[in-house]
C-alpha cells in the first residue's frame, strides 16, 4: 500500500510538470545564442552529408544553411568560434530539414520542447540517485528542487547547453552509481555513451569517466 502511494505521487508529479510544459513552453522568448546554435548545426549538418548520397537532403540542408547567412550576417563565423557541442544542434537541424520547416517560431519551439523533455527525463534519474540513498520524502523533496527551482525550471525550455549538459550529467551519474551498486555491462556501456554524450555539450564532462578510473580503482 505505501509503495503504491509513492508510485501514485510520483506519477501525479510527472504528470502534472509534463502537462505544465506543454501548456507554457510556447511563452518563452529565444535565448541569446540559439541563432548562432541553429548555424552551427547546419553548418555541421551540411558537413556530414557531404559525405554521403542523400543529394535531396543535401540540397535542402545546403539551403537552408545558405538563408542563415543571409537572413544573420553579423553571426559569428563557425569556423572561428568552433566551441561548441554539435550533439543536439544536429539533430535538430536534421529535424528541421526533413519536416521543411518554414516558420521559425515552430523552429525555435521545437528545440524549447525537445530541452524541456530532455530535462523532464534526467528529473527521474535525479530520483532514482537520491531514492537509492535516502528514504522517499527526502528523495521526493530532492526531485522538486531540482525540477522546480526557478532558474532551472525556465532555462529547461531554451537553455540547450547549460541544461541539457546538466541533464545528460545526471542521467550519466545515475548509471556510474549502478556500475558500482551491481556491476554489469549494461550499466558501463550507458555510462560510456552519456559521458562522450556530455562531454560533447560541455568539455568538463570529461571529468566522468576520470571520475569512474579513480573509483574503481
Amino acid at each position: 500500500m505505501i509503495k503504491d502511494k509513492k508510485i501514485y505521487i510520483l506519477v501525479l508529479f510527472f504528470s502534472t510538470y509534463i502537462f505544465l510544459g506543454l501548456f507554457i513552453y510556447q511563452d518563452f522568448g529565444i535565448g541569446i545564442e540559439e541563432h548562432f546554435q541553429r548555424k552551427n548545426g547546419f553548418y555541421w549538418l551540411d558537413y556530414l552529408l557531404s559525405f554521403s548520397d542523400y543529394h535531396v537532403l543535401k540540397e535542402a540542408v545546403n539551403l537552408k544553411y545558405k538563408e542563415i547567412l543571409l537572413s544573420n550576417p553579423n553571426l559569428p563565423n563557425i569556423v572561428f568560434f568552433n566551441y561548441y557541442g554539435i550533439i543536439f544542434d544536429v539533430p535538430i537541424a536534421f529535424i528541421e530539414s526533413i519536416f521543411n520547416l518554414e516558420n521559425s517560431k515552430t523552429y525555435f519551439e521545437i528545440r524549447h520542447i525537445l530541452i524541456f523533455l530532455i530535462f523532464l527525463f534526467s528529473s527521474f534519474f535525479f530520483y532514482k540517485i537520491l531514492f537509492k540513498r535516502f528514504n522517499f520524502p527526502i528523495a521526493f523533496l530532492g526531485l522538486c528542487i531540482y525540477s522546480l527551482t526557478p532558474r532551472i525550471f525556465g532555462d529547461s525550455f531554451h537553455n540547450n547547453k547549460d541544461i541539457l549538459f546538466l541533464s545528460l550529467l545526471t542521467i550519466d551519474i545515475s548509471y556510474l552509481f549502478n556500475f558500482f551498486d551491481k556491476t554489469n555491462n549494461k550499466s558501463l556501456i550507458i555510462f560510456c555513451l552519456f559521458s562522450a554524450l556530455a562531454t560533447s555539450t560541455r568539455i568538463m564532462g570529461i571529468y566522468l569517466p576520470i571520475l569512474f578510473i579513480l573509483l574503481f580503482i
